[in-house]
């Protein structure tokens, strides 16, 4: 591989891309005379070519004086030909043309009414923007803590309500007498039922006491009073007791 004739062919703009493309190749794998025998397969496939292409671009660089094409026999017959750059030659195509913005033109900002010049600092300035007035003392006024507590606690009361807390003997036995059943015995039956297992139904826990006990009445029908008159004195009893605040429930 040649360094200086690899640096060469770059530097030098040739018919076309392909046709780079192969010189390429070839000063890759030429020595400091510029001779090389790569196969057109070779030469194809590092250049992303057909082989067709490859042989056409071979013989067009030749036809220029590019390069000479010396055929080449093995002991086998026929091997990849010998190719000999003209270095005279491609020495005397013209230069790659870079163009440089920064000698012929004026910086693109300048050229133009360009954002970061003119147009948006004045527009910042003008306008009432949040970024000047509005956001900052808003977040100076709002205490985080203020705003995280009230969801919090509503979170909070939520859990609480949700959660189970057992009866006193009193409720069990008020919320029964709504349901007609007025023994007070049959109260605390239920309560010390559910007391001695943890409020547990089933294997769950009780979630709702009220429907435990409307539960426990209907499996226990027999409990129910027979007598609505005795219910319906009953009733009427406990409100005169309450009444005169000598109630034991």
């Amino acid at each position: 591989m040649s360094f200086s004739i690899s640096a060469l062919v770059w530097s030098k703009e040739f018919h076309s891309a392909n046709a780079k493309f192969v010189m390429l190749k070839l000063a890759d794998n030429a020595n400091d005379k510029g001779e090389c025998w790569p196969s057109y397969l070779t030469i194809a496939k590092y250049c992303g070519l057909s082989r067709q292409t490859a042989i056409a671009q071979i013989t067009k660089l030749e036809s220029y004086d590019l390069l000479k094409i010396e055929p080449r026999k093995g002991k086998k017959g026929s091997a990849s030909n010998r190719y000999k750059l003209n270095l005279k030659s491609i020495e005397l195509l013209p230069n790659v043309k870079v163009h440089s913005s920064s000698e012929d033109e004026p910086p693109l900002d300048k050229q133009i009414d360009h954002p970061s010049q003119t147009s948006l600092l004045p527009l910042v300035k003008q306008l009432d923007h949040p970024s000047q007035t509005s956001l900052l003392p808003l977040v100076k006024e709002l205490d985080p803590e203020s705003i995280s507590k009230p969801i919090i606690e509503s979170k909070k009361i939520e859990r609480e309500k949700k959660r189970f807390v057992k009866p006193s003997v009193s409720e069990v036995y008020d919320h029964m007498k709504l349901q007609g059943q007025v023994d007070y015995n049959i109260a605390e039956q239920f309560f010390h039922y559910y007391e001695s297992n943890g409020w547990l139904v089933g294997k769950n826990k009780m979630k709702s006491w009220e429907s435990a006990i409307n539960g426990w009445l209907s499996r226990n029908k027999s409990t129910k009073p027979k007598n609505s008159t005795a219910y319906a004195l009953t009733i009427a009893y406990d409100a005169a007791e309450k009444r005169s605040g000598n109630s034991e429930f």
